[in-house]
């Protein structure tokens, strides 16, 4: 536990043992405003608050009280993170059925206390604003994920209220669990040297580094193109898999690399591209790029693929620019 629910300038620690969030209902006089038209919408109890929140209700006189969105407006709301509480009043009057949004604004945190190291700092941002459950528990979040990426993968940050706004911050940071061996099972064609290499980050998704899940996804891309310089434009990379033991990982990303695929048949321009060559798909983008620049034209590769023969038939499909951009294959060579 990285810090207790305490404060140096608190006599006694307040008790943290509400959550962060409230509710809101519908309230109906009676049975009959219930089913009644609705004669007027007021906002109650936030006076310097009514111009934002009015712009969200969508309720109005003339509705039927059945088919008004009430509870849609109690949640958009709430959505503004501005209030303690909310709730509807409908009562019945001689001209119909009287709405009531009655809601009150959040107050503002008073203290929080356990937030001690630095990492937690950014919870004694929060003293002093108005309390918004849904931002303490965003930066209590954001906390918490910054520990993951630093390989904490058993930290947890959880906040707790008291009745009088103090907040309390329980963290748990426990060990950094780092990378004992990644594999590549399935590699056969790129040594695992290789493919560690082209992996992106320095101590991170390497033996001895950290392990983060979102920057090995990213990086799927980039393996996925030293097979395709290749020819193995069928290889596939498969999810990680991950055993723990203790604070050490050893991580498999498995990988099948499929059949070389040749050039077959080529049609149109082919500009250093020949039958029998070995498809790599950046030497046809480049000769695309060249192409379309010496010819003023937009040149888009179609490709068919044979299963069997493993080959890769091309075709060049040209459109001019400018009527007279076909003059240029005169001098195209």
């Amino acid at each position: 536990m990285l810090a207790a629910c305490a404060h140096p300038h608190v006599p006694a620690a307040p008790r943290c043992t509400l959550g962060l969030a409230t509710g809101g209902d519908l309230e109906f006089a009676s049975p009959a405003a219930r089913s009644g038209t609705i004669a007027s919408v007021s906002i109650e109890g936030v006076p310097g608050l009514a111009p934002l929140v009015r712009g969200v209700i969508e309720t109005h006189p003339g509705q039927p009280v059945a088919e008004a969105p009430l509870a849609d407006d109690l949640r958009r709301l709430w959505a503004q993170g501005v209030l303690a509480d909310a709730h509807v009043d409908a009562r019945e009057t001689p001209d119909g059925v009287a709405i009531a949004f009655v809601l009150a604004p959040q107050p503002r945190i008073r203290s929080v206390h356990g937030a001690d190291t630095p990492e937690l700092r950014r919870m004694h941002w929060l003293a002093g604003t108005p309390y918004d459950p849904m931002r303490v528990a965003r930066v209590a979040r954001e906390i918490e994920a910054a520990y993951l990426r630093d390989g904490y993968l058993d930290a947890t940050v959880d906040v707790h209220r008291s009745r009088d706004l103090d907040l309390c911050v329980a963290a748990y940071r426990g060990p950094q669990v780092t990378i004992r061996s990644l594999t590549f099972p399935g590699a056969h064609a790129l040594t695992p040297s290789l493919l560690l290499a082209a992996l992106h980050g320095k101590g991170v998704n390497h033996p001895g580094g950290t392990y983060d899940p979102e920057a090995l996804s990213d990086d799927t891309a980039v393996l996925l193109d030293a097979y395709y310089e290749r020819g193995m434009i069928q290889a596939k990379v498969g999810d990680p898999q991950v055993a723990r033991y203790n604070d050490k990982l050893d991580v498999a990303l498995p990988i099948t690399e499929g059949p070389i695929f040749h050039l077959g048949r080529v049609t149109g321009l082919a500009h250093g591209l020949h039958r029998g060559d070995l498809f790599v798909r950046s030497k046809v983008g480049a000769a695309v790029r060249e192409m379309s620049a010496a010819l003023d034209a937009d040149i888009t590769p179609v490709t068919k693929l044979d299963f069997e023969k493993h080959t890769v038939e091309l075709t060049f499909e040209i459109e001019w620019r400018e009527p007279w951009s076909a003059l240029r294959l005169l001098s195209w060579h």
